[in-house]
């Protein structure tokens, strides 16, 4: 069961709210705070910089990675290779 889903089952409220995806508006609240995000930065620094705290928190699955940004895996190889970014392989998701 996904968050999401978790959360429709659990929520006591006919709307879900950030109290109903703990999980979620956790990593989302310290991702895009203020604090860690000034709206002085280039759009690409700031989709660098998400891309590889995913591949980071996801211990390098890209497949993770790319279904965590809600983009395909694909998508986030051409990503990689945009930003330059070279992984050390390791062998269970290449």
């Amino acid at each position: 069961m996904n968050a999401v889903e978790r959360g429709v089952v659990l929520a006591r409220t006919e709307y879900l709210d950030t109290a109903d995806l703990p999980l979620l508006a956790q990593d989302a609240v310290s991702l895009f705070s203020k604090e860690t995000i000034s709206g002085d930065l280039p759009l690409e620094v700031v989709e660098k910089a998400t891309i590889l705290n995913a591949m980071e928190v996801t211990g390098g699955n890209k497949s993770e990675a790319a279904r965590r940004l809600g983009i395909t895996r694909k998508t986030l190889h051409a990503k990689l290779k945009k930003y330059g970014v070279r992984l050390e392989s390791s062998g269970k998701d290449e």
